[in-house]
């Protein structure tokens, strides 16, 4: 892919997962993040999912492709993928916008941004209108967030909205649940 997508306008947030363990092809097999994902409206309905490394297992940029498609099979398409990068003794914070096609991901500086970059205006608007509300969300969801599709699981059940539970397909499996306090979800 040689040009990104255009950040959507986040709506509300549906996750704040401080402990997400994702999977990883690298030898520690998987990594540990703060995992924040908003409901989007524009420019199409969709997730916005905010990964924020913390330093511990596999890095999220080399895990990136597994935690793209755990994203997209949990939550459908279309998807747009923030790593973010905390300040550290090496570099300053920053967040890469990821789009993976197959399994080769691309990476675009989102923020900052050199003034030589063709985007940069656009995301410099982007971060003051959305982003810096962004990298400070924490706290609860705002909203029941669609657990599914839909899984069979009798402790999912209050809040899936489908008739017929597929079982197999649960969100809180692979996502961790925001009302369950474990970190890893329902096991």
């Amino acid at each position: 892919m040689t040009t990104p997508p255009v950040l959507p306008v986040p709506g509300r947030l549906l996750l704040d997962q401080i402990a997400w363990e994702y999977p990883s092809p690298c030898a520690a097999g998987s990594g540990l993040a703060r995992l924040r994902i908003w409901q989007t409206t524009t420019p199409s309905p969709g997730h916005l999912a905010l990964v924020t490394d913390s330093g511990i297992g596999a890095s999220i940029t080399n895990s990136i492709a597994e935690i793209w498609h755990t994203l997209r099979n949990a939550l459908g398409a279309p998807l747009w993928l923030l790593e973010h990068w905390p300040a550290d003794a090496s570099e300053p914070e920053h967040l890469e916008q990821v789009a993976v096609t197959g399994l080769r991901p691309s990476w675009w500086r989102a923020w900052p941004t050199s003034t030589d970059n063709p985007r940069h205006e656009l995301l410099q608007v982007w971060m003051i209108v959305h982003g810096r509300d962004l990298l400070a969300a924490s706290g609860h969801p705002t909203a029941d967030f669609p657990w599914g599709p839909h899984c069979a699981h009798p402790e999912c059940g209050p809040t899936c909205q489908r008739a017929t539970p597929a079982p197999g397909s649960c969100r809180a499996r692979t996502l961790g649940c925001p009302l369950c306090p474990m970190p890893d979800g329902h096991q």
